[in-house]
Parts: C-alpha cells; sequence; structure tokens
C-alpha cells in the first residue's frame, strides 16, 4: 500500500492550529471594588476579637465597605478573612487610601504595619497585630508598636505561586483607633 507523503505533511499544521485554538486566553477582570481591579475577591466575613482587658471588638468586614462610618477598633487589632489556600499573602494598614496603579501599590510610604505568609506567626486566614511587623519609609522593621489614634485603611492580596502575578485581593476597609 503506498500512502502519499503529501498527507502525512498537512498532519501537523492541522494539529498545530487546533492547539493553538485551544490555548486560553488570559482572562482580565474588572472588579472595580477590589484593591487589584484585575483579580477574585478576598471575602471578609464579619467578626470579633477579644484584647487583653477583655474588651469585644467587631468588625464589619465586606458590610462595612460603603458604611459612612468605619469600624473602631483598639491599637493592636485582628484580622480575618476566608481562606483562599495560597501561600503567598500579604497584610497591611495604611494611614490613607490604597492607591494602586498597573498592578502595583502606589503610596508605599503609607504602609505603618505589614504581615506576610514569610513571616514566622501567624497563618493565612487570620493574623494578630503583635504577628506582624511595622513598617517606616516602605521598610519592615523589628518591632511592632501599637497604632496611634487615628483612620486607617487595610486589605488583603496573595499572589500566583512563583510571586509575579496578584490573584486575589480583598476590598480596602477602613477602621478607626481609639486610644
Amino acid at each position: 500500500m503506498n500512502i502519499p507523503i503529501s498527507k502525512y505533511i498537512g498532519i501537523p499544521f492541522v494539529l498545530f492550529l487546533l492547539l493553538l485554538s485551544c490555548t486560553e486566553e488570559e482572562e482580565v477582570l474588572q472588579n472595580e471594588e477590589l484593591i487589584f481591579s484585575d483579580s477574585y475577591q478576598i471575602k471578609i466575613p464579619g467578626y470579633q476579637y477579644y484584647d487583653n482587658e477583655g474588651n469585644l471588638f467587631q468588625v464589619r468586614g465586606d458590610t462595612s465597605y460603603q458604611a459612612a462610618y468605619p469600624d473602631t477598633l483598639n491599637n493592636k487589632p485582628s484580622f480575618a478573612w476566608d481562606s483562599i489556600g495560597l501561600k503567598i499573602i500579604t497584610v497591611a494598614i495604611f494611614t490613607s487610601p490604597i492607591i494602586v496603579e498597573n498592578d502595583q501599590i502606589m503610596n508605599v510610604d503609607d504602609i505603618v504595619w505589614e504581615w506576610h505568609s514569610g513571616m514566622a506567626f501567624g497563618k493565612e486566614g487570620y493574623v494578630q497585630f503583635i504577628e506582624g511587623k511595622n513598617v517606616i519609609h516602605g521598610e519592615i522593621s523589628d518591632n511592632v508598636t501599637p497604632l496611634q489614634e487615628a483612620k486607617y485603611y487595610w486589605g488583603v492580596w496573595a499572589w500566583n505561586s512563583t510571586g509575579k502575578k496578584i490573584l486575589y485581593s480583598s476590598r480596602q476597609l477602613g477602621f478607626y483607633v481609639s486610644n
């Protein structure tokens, strides 16, 4: 049986076209309510925590997103969010609203406290203030000092396994520290 070779030359070309048409286009998200609009949402449910003196603090979570007034918390707050199972996560507190342009935080000098999943304490889904570190002029310090009385903003975001793309982020939430 003699099959012309020209029939076999077209097969790789057809297979290439089929594979090319099957490649998935990268989905561009537009979640304008999130810190990073091109990400999936990390949900922050309402939760409560106690300080060392036994005072109870309520955090409304995502339900406070557009509230006229922020939660009032102590100077060493705790943070909770729905676990998403990613290994590279950051929680940060800012002194002014978080500004993001082209997937980059523009006001890093406004960060005053940070926790990330590479630190020795804390866990994905719940972090206490004492498990993070103060940030001074964009540099993480070795100290953890209580927050001053003021209004703050916080949020959570998580990267892919290579640490190059933010896949998930929360809404930016505000709170007021009353000492």
